[in-house]
């Protein structure tokens, strides 16, 4: 192939008006023959190192280090990426390979056999793209090379971060040697000053305990049924690695087989891949049924609730780190890499500069013009999470104070609001099941996926399973039928073989909303790609009720085991080892998506895509990201949380100071257990 490029390209250049550019290639390309020799002249080097196949980098750094060249990348199409890497003459502009590579294209050339051989991949993607000549290395070095007063900040806060804590270290340590020390002597143990107290929460001793200590215990004392939603907290995030790997390895990498993605798309083993954006609805069910249980459990316990409270600690449970990643990000990924495609090492926040703000805001799903913002992109789903997590506590109080019934009525209303609404979208944008399909756009994403109306009904799924649980559970602990339907679920599910059943009907649906999705993905229409197998009422149809299937069927594995049944599962599901993996999810959302770019903007040479290669990078990524997230866990969401906790503690709602008060209660829920009954 290598030899008909330069065939064309030297009829090309001798009939060519650029006399400069021109004359240099073509001492290149006669040069071709002395790359064997002990000394081979910059020319045959210049040749050696460009890559005139297509989607062939060359050799990026030692072109760079020849004086008379300057690389350049030729790009018939963004994504995905279809480029070639040359290595040419300083001569040659930007206007020179344009002109150059235009004539190559040219409707002269196009039934040439041999540019057909050469570049026949590529035609199709000229009709549609304009060709765009970059050189990378004054690209970076005229956008990247100089540190923003930004990257400065950043760096600076990186910087003091970590000698709070080395300072928070070592005064740990220090106290626990003194306290060894006065408890041999009996003698008193050092106190400990406020401000000691503030620098111990960056301490990087207990972080790492806390790290491989469960919430539960941390709390209780003892592990708790719901650390069951662990490891699905952990292979949720691991089916999303997965699948923003593979989007990113598909659309922003340069693939030697770039031909063949639909094909190895369109794969059995890929439809995993494909069905991966279920696991965010696992994410916003497990949130639900965490926030409805632990709400109804601080209601009922006899505290005066702090409503604004619940709003703030929520806040600062998740702007710390968010934020920080953001800025982060924002601020230092352009200096954190290098190579022929970094000139697209920036692109994912380069809307940070307009809107970072809406993050702020939980916003960013909206803004701007209602489509949302690319800045921190994961950053749709902590805005639905903090939308949904608004209006919980109204509902919730609803729920409480004055009939069941309200509860049950707008969460199972939210779940139909989610069809109807899905439905509408998928019906007015004509969009198809299959994310990445020509039809779609960007209105996939920008107007059904992350949008709350369309996600809630997972949310409202897990309060509903919430409700279960601690209704269940203060049933077997005092007796006390706090909410009749909850109640009754819960004894249907003491039997076993009804549990099994809704078990293994659980599975069942898991599977079919999976697999389901191959029989239209295994047709993708050429790279047009219309998925075509399934019409527009069929495609309506799945998108509006698939995520509401997905949630009910998890659910109706896990809501057994979350009631103290199904104890094999449990016992797996409750491991140790979940733990930390645990922990860090929250941080691993946040970083993976930028640190699958950086790898892969960082690319040298082009890589070939295959499922292998895939699941080896996918599962890399994982145990990677995981690696990432724990100093950003121990050096600022860790600390964020006990700051906050140690400043907000006067202003926590305090417990009863006598046993009337909570006789009280139980006495007031008793008595609203008989009305409702």
């Amino acid at each position: 192939m290598r030899i008909y490029f330069f065939i064309l390209l030297g009829i090309v250049l001798s009939q060519s008006t650029l006399l400069e550019c021109r004359s240099e290639w073509l001492k290149i390309i006669q040069a071709a023959g002395g790359i064997l020799d002990p000394s081979p002249s910059n020319y045959s080097k210049m040749f050696m190192y460009t890559g005139f196949n297509v989607n062939n980098l060359g050799q990026y750094d030692p072109c760079l280090e020849l004086d008379s060249s300057k690389y350049a990348i030729i790009q018939f199409n963004p994504s995905p990426p279809i480029v070639v890497g040359l290595c040419g003459p300083k001569e040659c502009s930007k206007y020179d390979y344009l002109h150059i590579f235009a004539n190559l294209t040219s409707s002269d050339t196009k039934n040439d056999d041999i540019f057909e051989k050469s570049f026949g991949d590529v035609i199709q993607a000229t009709a549609t793209s304009n060709i765009e000549v970059i050189f990378p290395k004054e690209y970076i070095d005229h956008h990247f090379k100089e540190y923003t007063a930004g990257a400065i900040i950043m760096l600076i806060i990186v910087s003091i971060i970590i000698l709070i804590a080395i300072i928070g270290t070592w005064i740990d340590y220090w106290l626990m040697s003194k306290t060894e020390e006065a408890k041999k002597e009996s003698g008193k143990p050092p106190k400990v000053t406020l401000l000691m107290k503030y620098f111990l929460c960056f301490s990087v001793i207990t972080n790492l305990k806390k790290l491989f200590t469960s919430r539960s215990q941390e709390k209780l004392g003892k592990k708790d049924t719901l650390e069951i939603l662990n490891p699905v907290r952990v292979l949720s995030i691991g089916w999303v690695v997965f699948g923003h790997n593979g989007m990113i390895l598909v659309t922003s990498t340069v693939l030697v087989n770039v031909n063949k993605i639909v094909d190895i798309m369109k794969s059995p083993k890929m439809i995993i891949t494909i069905a991966g954006t279920l696991s965010v609805d696992s994410f916003f069910c497990i949130s639900g049924v965490l926030i409805g249980y632990l709400l109804l459990l601080e209601i009922n316990s006899g505290r005066r609730m702090n409503w604004p409270m619940l709003y703030i600690h929520r806040v600062l449970r998740i702007w710390p780190l968010m934020l920080f990643v953001l800025f982060f990000f924002w601020a230092l990924q352009r200096h954190m890499g290098n190579g022929p495609m970094w000139y697209n090492g920036d692109l994912y926040n380069s809307q940070c500069k307009d809107y970072w703000w809406s993050n702020l805001l939980f916003i960013n799903n909206f803004i701007p013009d209602w489509k949302g913002s690319g800045c921190l992109g994961q950053g749709w789903y902590l805005a639905n999470d903090m939308q949904f997590y608004i209006i919980t506590p109204p509902i919730i109080y609803l729920y409480h104070r004055y009939h069941k019934w309200i509860g049950w009525g707008i969460l199972m209303s939210s779940v139909g609001f989610t069809v109807i609404m899905s439905g509408i979208v998928a019906h007015h944008f004509s969009l198809n099941t299959v994310v990445f399909a020509a039809v779609n756009g960007t209105n996939y994403m920008d107007f059904y996926y992350t949008k709350p109306y369309c996600r809630i009904g997972a949310y409202a799924i897990g309060i509903l399973a919430g409700f279960i649980v601690y209704s269940y559970r203060l049933y077997k602990e005092k007796g006390i039928v706090y909410d009749p339907i909850c109640v009754w679920i819960g004894k249907k599910l003491e039997n076993k073989y009804v549990r099994y059943t809704i078990g293994l009907i659980g599975l069942a649906l898991i599977n079919f909303v999976i697999f389901i999705q191959y029989d239209t993905m295994k047709n993708p229409g050429g790279f047009a790609l219309t998925y075509p197998n399934w019409t527009h009422d069929e495609n309506v149809v799945f998108i509006a009720f698939h995520r509401m299937i997905w949630t009910f069927a998890l659910m109706f594995v896990l809501l057994p085991g979350l009631l103290g049944h199904f104890s094999w599962m449990s016992w797996i599901l409750s491991l140790d080892i979940w733990t930390p993996f645990s922990r860090l999810t929250y941080c691993v959302f946040l970083l993976q998506s930028n640190l699958i770019e950086i790898f892969y903007r960082c690319q040298r040479s082009a890589l070939w895509f295959d499922e292998f290669l895939y699941l080896r990078d996918s599962t890399w990524f994982f145990f990677f990201c995981y690696l990432c997230a724990i100093p950003f866990v121990v050096l600022v969401e860790m600390p964020a949380l006990q700051v906050e906790k140690l400043a907000f503690m006067s202003l926590r709602s305090k417990p009863p100071t006598d046993e009337k008060a909570r006789s009280l209660l139980m006495v007031s829920m008793d008595k609203e257990t008989k009305e409702s009954s």
